[in-house]
């Protein structure tokens, strides 16, 4: 009966042993906000060059973007498929997004902050200054770099 104790007890302790050499890599918060500060700079540059196809490759395939006044868009097709309309109807230009809050734990990481920019509409009529709030959730991916994960935004108008 003792042996069988002590072959259980020695089953769990290499099993908590196994668990702690597979745990999750460390990421300092500082070189979290690196990268998210990367990222924002190569996305408000992807944003006013009008490339959607090169800012959707800094998303997640299973990203879901929550717009405000309109239903979630789940996956990479349709996000493209949702920001591909506005790109339609308008230009956008002075694209900046500024954090104000980033943390990260695990394989997970979020910032929060403002954006705006200024969008001069396709018929012509005058341009306007959109301003902003969001919260982004960004993954680790398999190779070690982040995309965006999870990301709400909102008009403070």
């Amino acid at each position: 009966m003792k042996e069988k104790a002590y072959l259980f007890a020695a089953a769990i302790a290499v099993l908590f042993a196994i668990s702690g050499c597979v745990s999750t890599p460390k990421t300092d918060v500082d070189s979290f906000e690196n990268y998210v500060l990367q990222t924002w700079e190569t996305y408000s540059e992807l944003v006013n060059a009008g490339n959607v196809n090169d800012w959707i490759e800094l998303w997640d395939a299973n990203g879901v973007q929550l717009p405000p006044g309109a239903p979630a868009f789940e996956g990479k097709s349709a996000i493209i498929d949702s920001i591909s309309g506005a790109y339609a109807a308008v230009d956008f230009t002075e694209f900046k997004i500024v954090n104000e809050e980033v943390e990260v734990d695990g394989n997970l990481g979020f910032a929060r902050g403002n954006y705006s920019f200024v969008g001069i509409p396709a018929d012509g009529s005058d341009s306007m200054l959109f301003e902003g709030k969001y919260l982004t959730i960004f993954k680790r991916q398999s190779d070690g770099t982040w995309k965006i994960y999870r990301d709400c935004f909102n008009s403070n108008k």
